[in-house]
């Protein structure tokens, strides 16, 4: 504690008001009776998105660190991020906050443009490899819920009929989808998360027995796998959305009639549902859920009157006029991206430090408040652009 200084006469005062220490040995926090409080929270274009995407997160990371790290992020999420990039019908961007202010951000030509990076290298996990599980059908629900499953640390097999991975995915025309973009996004997907393509296995019936035997758990995407087949399979059904829906050895995931058949504007709800049902086999293995890679780690909504715009997020419309199937360059891109306005996730502008009166919020990688000296005004939580920042009651 630094000591006071004492004045005894006249002469010891200054010529003028001066301070040549600190206030560190005043703990003001002690007056405080609301304390700040830094959290994310789900945006509207994240709650709208059926995969769950972390849309602020990864255009952050691609200012910030580029695409390599931005695929990372997506890829946490979303396996196929280049066939959402030109098929998914985007539902996210009509929610988009920014489009009370001008245009939408286009985060589906940002996504595009991310996934288009190939220097992602495998991260899968062998925690669980012991835990063998066949997935029969190569279909984006298939491929999405075994991919998952393989992040989860688990040995997995995909099985199909066809000599080619994508199940209805390969019906896409060829001027909606090229050829080589689905068998790029699928051998992405294949390498990250360990799988094991066993295609051209036609004879279900004759290998049950031994399918059974050498797998701890069968799941059946129903759109990739012929009816005939999954009666010889002989499994339970299985809705990852309902929460009374019990895992099994042998699981068939049900889809909601508005699903089937695929459409390829859909396929961000295929890639969704295969998540969370990889999640419910995950966490009926584990039977620890905090394992488990969620859809999200978020509960709360950022309020949509708490996000506006600042200094640092660029004005202006989009530039979203051209084709569709014409690529954006890097500037494009980037200048797209400078438009986000990170709606309820700190992208450590450091407005809340600039306005402080009591300088007690620090930046590292993330924000920290010095609890000792901040009176609780809630200046920081006024001022934060992106909603970031409340003011909880002080506890003691």
């Amino acid at each position: 504690m630094q000591p006071k200084n004492t004045i005894n006469c006249l002469a010891d005062m200054p010529v003028m008001p001066l301070t040549i220490g600190t206030m560190e040995w005043n703990q003001t926090g002690t007056w405080r009776y609301l304390t700040p409080t830094a959290s994310n929270k789900i945006p509207p274009c994240r709650a709208d998105c059926p995969a769950g995407m972390p849309i602020p997160d990864f255009i952050n990371a691609l200012k910030s660190k580029g695409d390599t790290e931005a695929l990372a992020v997506i890829m946490r999420q979303n396996p196929l991020p280049g066939l959402t990039g030109r098929l998914c019908y985007h539902p996210c961007q009509p929610k988009c906050i920014r489009r009370t202010y001008d245009d939408s951000i286009q985060i589906q030509r940002i996504e595009r443009y991310v996934s288009n990076c190939d220097r992602l290298e495998s991260n899968a996990i062998d925690e669980n490899g012991s835990v063998k599980i066949a997935v029969f059908g190569a279909g984006p629900l298939g491929l999405a819920c075994a991919y998952f499953l393989g992040l989860n640390g688990f040995g997995v097999s995909v099985i199909d009929a066809a000599q080619e991975a994508g199940g209805a995915l390969l019906k896409v025309p060829v001027e909606k989808l090229d050829p080589k973009v689905r068998v790029k996004e699928i051998d992405r997907m294949v390498s990250i998360a360990g799988l094991n393509l066993n295609l051209g296995q036609t004879d279900l019936a004759g290998r049950m027995t031994t399918i059974e035997n050498d797998y701890d758990i069968v799941v059946v995407d129903p759109t990739s796998v012929e009816h005939a087949e999954q009666k010889t399979l002989n499994p339970d059904n299985f809705d990852p959305l309902s929460s009374t829906s019990v895992v099994t050895k042998k699981v068939v995931i049900t889809l909601p009639g508005k699903l089937l058949p695929f459409k390829p504007a859909m396929i961000a709800h295929y890639i969704g549902i295969g998540h969370l049902a990889a999640n419910h086999i995950s966490d009926f293995i584990k039977k620890d859920p905090a394992l488990s890679c969620g859809l999200t780690d978020l509960k709360e909504h950022v309020a949509k009157e708490r996000v506006k715009l600042d200094d640092g997020v660029s004005a202006g419309s989009g530039l979203l006029k051209g084709s569709r199937e014409k690529e954006w360059s890097e500037e494009q891109v980037m200048m797209e991206a400078e438009r986000c306005l990170s709606c309820g996730t700190c992208n450590v502008c450091g407005q809340c430090v600039q306005y402080c009166p009591e300088a007690s919020i620090q930046i590292h990688d993330s924000l920290k408040f010095d609890l000792f000296h901040c009176k609780g005004c809630g200046i920081c939580a006024y001022e934060c652009p992106r909603g970031v920042i409340t003011m909880e009651d002080d506890k003691p």
